[in-house]
């Protein structure tokens, strides 16, 4: 917004702030569900957002906007490695230090006559 329109809008308002906007009123983002949310992430953040929403009755959809959108969480799957014993690492190590046959082999083109 410019300057001009800022002091004409200041002056025919009284104030800058916006005024509400029409539409339907949130009935699920509220700051009391937003609370909620919070503190249930804050106690447990290894638990789905999925199962948060079941458990407050809201949905999915509302939940990830909820946590992304208002509070700033970012959303993530927990994802497990598998476990590598040391037989294993060895193993990965050997073979990622051989040198594949085809590389040995030394160049397949044969040269232009």
């Amino acid at each position: 917004m410019t300057v001009h329109r800022t002091v004409k809008r200041y002056q025919e308002l009284g104030t800058v702030e916006d005024h509400p906007r029409s539409g339907r009123p949130r009935s699920v983002n509220t700051s009391r569900i937003r609370k909620m949310v919070k503190k249930k992430i804050l106690r447990d953040n290894k638990r789905s957002m999925r199962k948060m929403a079941s458990d407050l009755n809201i949905s999915p959809t509302s939940m990830r906007r909820i946590v992304k959108d208002e509070l700033g969480f970012y959303p993530y799957k927990i994802r497990l490695a598998h476990m590598l014993t040391e037989k294993m690492k060895v193993n990965r190590y050997e073979k990622s230090n051989e040198t594949p046959k085809h590389h040995s082999a030394g160049p397949r083109l044969e040269p232009h006559t």
